[in-house]
């Protein structure tokens, strides 16, 4: 997991979370506590989710 905050909007936090897989990154979505989780964080906050494909990552 990185979290990161937005330089231009202070205040925003982005989390971008990583998987080993697609398959296990599906396995941990399809959990009771996930989704509990998700649905909570949704209804009590503006958080939203994205589904991304990483293509490429720089390392410094």
């Amino acid at each position: 997991m990185t979290l990161c905050e937005d330089r231009d909007v202070p205040g925003k936090i982005v989390t971008i979370v990583e998987f080993d897989s697609w398959g296990t990154a599906t396995d941990n979505n399809e959990l009771d506590a996930t989704q509990e989780g998700a649905e909570e964080a949704q209804a009590t906050s503006d958080i939203t989710y994205q589904n991304l494909d990483v293509h490429h990552e720089w390392v410094r």
